[in-house]
């Protein structure tokens, strides 16, 4: 496989493709046509109640069809799919020669900018643009609508998918009177059909409620997709919703997803890599809305309403508007195939699974029963592998998170420095507001497994539910112990380092063994890592992070400092020990903040004069010097800012940064990487190694089950 990132050329609509246009060396060229017998992409919109609207034109048409140009390549270029073993291809360079009516405006410097890095953050890729001036034609995107003005001022345009947030969104911006315009995108006969309906079954409910459905046909043409992760689709939509608001001068879009999925927290090990949507991701919207501000004709703001609420707290907007029964007709399922009507919901992907915690937990699963869903989450043995993995890994990410404070989730969820901050917010207060948000959320599924393990204990009991369960792996893993494996123990000996390694299960070595019995390997071959485990092989390449983590399994349990595992095998160094990460505050300037460090006596001072000033300001008040208590007020909050900038959570003092705190950063930051590396070509193993190891304080292999590791190091 070669190792260079895949370079696609795509010509749009016959644009020019300048002799000089870089980066088109070893570059293959492909067409994308939205016109004629060889049309390859179907762009349309629609309406199905007509708006007053002939056309989207200008750069509103040129957005529109900028963004279905990159949705379509998108799925035309593979990422390397399963036969990647090594992921050369993941990230693309994408290329696109595109006709727009206004080139010298597109080929600004500033706006192909924010076209890249908007999205390279949503995507992962590579994006590069070249404009050039379109043919009169195309310059135009037809609306086949008639004439019926429902909205004289369009409040919001909302995404509106047919699933649960998108509904939720719709119904609560309904009841605030913000006339709202649904926009679905309608890939097929079937989208379109049950968004209609759901539409119409909320204006029975509801007659006040007149919802103005318009609907996208934008469609990939010709052959089956060659990629499926579809990362380019939030770009699509926010693109198509505010090109949309401008032409009807609504101010603002919802694009709404429940806060856990829009701030991409790992909440269950197969949304890794371009299966974890960011297409309501703080910083993808931030920077959505900043391009949009270069090319709108009138502002449009883009905002997630539900960006502070998870799924289950969404489903109170329904309770609300006494509209519980409109969950039946939503459909959540990821997996693309298109289910029976009597079970429209697979039960294993991961929005399903979501699904079914939210709505047991909001009370609500009378309106969502079980017999909707193939599989049971809970009481079966979900099949294929994936889905049992996605559904354990979903209800561990909810004990973890439940037994970490704030500072510890800080330190394991780099993810939360990628909020952007803003006028209203600091960094730091926005932070909290998504750690408590992952606590509730963790509140909530723990809660929902307790009550369902209190109803199929007697099944779980008698063997009528499988240990192999959900339910029955949560109650047969207790937190803190360990499962015991009975199997004779042998040594385990690495060819190149005679030291024994670890205690470790003999493998039959039978014909008729199973997979999980079989040795797992990781090997290192002159240029790379050999790694074999659950009957798949791959080949890593060479990292110091990978190098620690063989140290971590070839001796399972044992908890290492940073410099014992770079310290040679028969020298173990007695070095500085760790920082206590649980005391030592809220690092945030160890992730580049120049925040200023304060004492004990200074927080103490301020804290004194923060006491005086608003006793002066009650003397103010009562006096009725308006103006004297106003300048004390903002002589307190000028205090109580510079306090939380100079301290972290709960008011802990931040300390400087040691060099055995650098040093840990840098050792767990190398593991964890090498462990997503394996988890985009391994997703088994790096599931197994997301689970089993521990990087919050001393570093240690220490799987529920034992398994046995031959470990070859350089």
């Amino acid at each position: 496989m070669s190792k260079a990132t895949p370079r696609v050329v795509f010509q749009c609509d016959d644009a020019v493709i300048p002799d000089d246009l870089p980066s088109i060396e070893q570059a293959t060229v492909q067409y994308i046509r939205t016109r004629g017998p060889e049309a390859t992409l179907d762009l349309r919109i629609e309406d199905f109640y007509h708006l007053v609207l002939a056309e989207v034109s200008g750069r509103h048409a040129d957005l529109v069809r900028l963004a279905a140009y990159a949705y379509r390549a998108d799925l035309d270029v593979s990422r390397g799919g399963e036969r990647d073993s090594d992921a050369w291809r993941w990230s693309r360079h994408l290329i696109f020669c595109i006709p727009v009516g206004d080139p010298d405006f597109w080929n600004g410097d500033e706006v192909r900018s924010a076209l890249s890095s908007t999205l390279s953050f949503l995507t992962g890729d590579r994006w590069d643009f070249c404009f050039s001036q379109s043919d009169p034609q195309i310059r135009q995107i037809p609306l086949e609508i008639a004439a019926r003005d429902l909205y004289p001022r369009p409040g919001v345009v909302t995404l509106f998918s047919g699933g649960l947030d998108s509904l939720c969104t719709l119904v609560e911006s309904a009841m605030k009177g913000e006339r709202p315009v649904p926009l679905g995108h309608w890939p097929s006969a079937r989208h379109e059909s049950r968004q209609k309906q759901l539409i119409e079954a909320i204006e029975r409910h509801n007659p006040a409620w007149s919802l103005p459905l318009l609907g996208a046909h934008i469609v990939r043409g010709g052959k089956e997709p060659k990629e499926s992760t579809q990362r380019s689709r939030g770009f699509l939509y926010g693109c198509l919703a505010s090109a949309v608001a401008a032409e009807i001068g609504a101010p603002k879009v919802y694009l709404a997803d429940n806060g856990p999925i829009s701030l991409n927290f790992p909440i269950n090990d197969q949304l890794v890599g371009a299966l974890a949507s960011r297409a309501t991701h703080p910083k993808f919207l931030d920077r959505m809305t900043r391009l949009m501000e270069l090319v709108l004709r009138q502002p449009v703001a883009i905002f997630n309403p539900l960006r502070l609420r998870t799924r289950a707290e969404a489903l109170g907007i329904l309770r609300q508007a006494r509209a519980e029964h409109l969950i039946g007709l939503t459909t959540s399922c990821s997996t693309g195939t298109r289910l029976p009507a009597a079970t429209p919901h697979c039960g294993g992907c991961s929005q399903c699974i979501d699904r079914r915690f939210a709505t047991i937990a909001a009370n609500m699963e009378i309106h969502d029963p079980v017999e909707k869903y193939q599989q049971d989450v809970f009481i079966d043995v979900l099949n294929p592998w994936d889905r049992a993995t996605t559904a354990y890994s979903y209800a561990r990410f909810a004990r973890t998170v439940s037994l970490l404070d704030e500072d510890a989730l800080f330190t394991r969820f780099m993810e939360l420095l990628d909020i952007p901050t803003s006028t209203e917010m600091s960094a730091e207060d926005a932070i909290r507001e998504a750690l408590d948000l992952i606590k509730r959320h963790a509140t909530t599924v723990l809660r929902v497994l307790e009550a369902q393990s209190g109803t199929y204990l007697p099944q779980l009991v008698s063997g009528r539910v499988s240990a192999a369960s959900l339910i029955g792996k949560v109650m047969g893993e207790q937190a803190g112990r360990r499962v015991i494996d009975r199997r004779p123990q042998v040594i385990v000996l690495a060819p190149s380092d005679p030291t024994p390694l670890a205690l470790v299960p003999v493998p039959s070595g039978s014909a008729g063994t199973d997979i999980e019995d079989i040795p797992a390997i990781l090997a290192w071959q002159g240029k790379g890592w050999r790694v074999r485990f659950a009957g798949k092989e791959t080949v890593l390449n060479e990292s110091v992070g990978t190098k620690r983590l063989a140290k971590l399994l070839r001796e399972p349990g044992r908890e290492f400092t940073p410099e014992e595992l770079d310290a040679p095998r028969d020298r173990r160094s007695q070095t500085e020990p760790i920082p206590d990460l649980l005391q030592s505050g809220f690092h945030v300037e160890t992730a580049g903040n120049a925040d200023p460090i304060i004492d004990a006596k200074a927080v103490k001072a301020c804290k004194k004069a923060i006491a005086e000033l608003k006793a002066e300001h009650l003397a103010a008040s009562d006096k009725g010097d308006a103006e004297r208590a106003a300048e004390i007020a903002e002589e307190i909050r000028k205090i109580e800012r510079y306090l939380r900038s100079a301290t972290g959570l709960a008011g802990k003092i931040r300390d400087e940064p040691t060099p055995a705190w650098n040093r840990y950063r840098a050792v767990r930051t190398s593991i964890r990487r090498s462990v997503e590396t394996i988890q985009q070509q391994h997703r088994v193993l790096g599931t197994h190694l997301d689970q089993s190891l521990n990087l919050n304080g001393p570093f240690s292999y220490a799987p529920s089950e034992l398994v046995s590791w031959i470990v070859e190091l350089p």
